[in-house]
């Protein structure tokens, strides 16, 4: 549970609390310059779950990791994407339920920002998944992408 200040103005009473958590977290920033927005019936775009996803792996456009609009060479240059699947996701401004498993799948064998550890290994170390889990998933990944 959050204790986090929800600082946007049109999040619907049952999404507060998650709002503000991913707020709190820098997950995200809301849609305007005063982050007092996050307009919540607006499509995600390829380009808007790019930046989600750099996000979850450490990196922020408020310390000058990343500006957003240039989210999609930031995570090929991080080793999220390699340059044909941020090619793919961003293609034609559609996100498919597959682009974005595989993109969520891709960042969760990333490695952090400022670290030697992919965020599963994280999520295990911090008892969030089984290790159990982690080998299932990562003998999957290894079927899936032939590393």
């Amino acid at each position: 549970k959050s204790n986090a200040v929800n600082p946007f103005i049109d999040v619907p009473d049952w999404a507060e609390r998650t709002a503000a958590y991913a707020f709190s977290i820098g997950l995200t920033a809301g849609v305007n310059e005063e982050r007092t927005l996050f307009a919540p019936s607006d499509l995600v775009t390829p380009h808007d779950f790019t930046v989600f996803l750099l996000r979850v792996i450490g990196y922020s456009e408020d310390f000058n990791d990343f500006a957003y609009a240039d989210a999609r060479r930031k995570a090929v240059e991080v080793g999220l994407f390699k340059v044909f699947e941020s090619a793919a996701i961003n293609a034609d401004g559609v996100l498919l339920r597959a682009e974005a498993a595989i993109a969520m799948a891709d960042a969760l064998i990333a490695i952090i920002k400022n670290s030697d550890s992919t965020l599963v290994e994280k999520l295990a170390r911090e008892g969030k998944l089984s290790r159990e889990a982690v080998d299932e998933f990562l003998k999957a990944i290894k079927v899936v992408h032939k590393r």
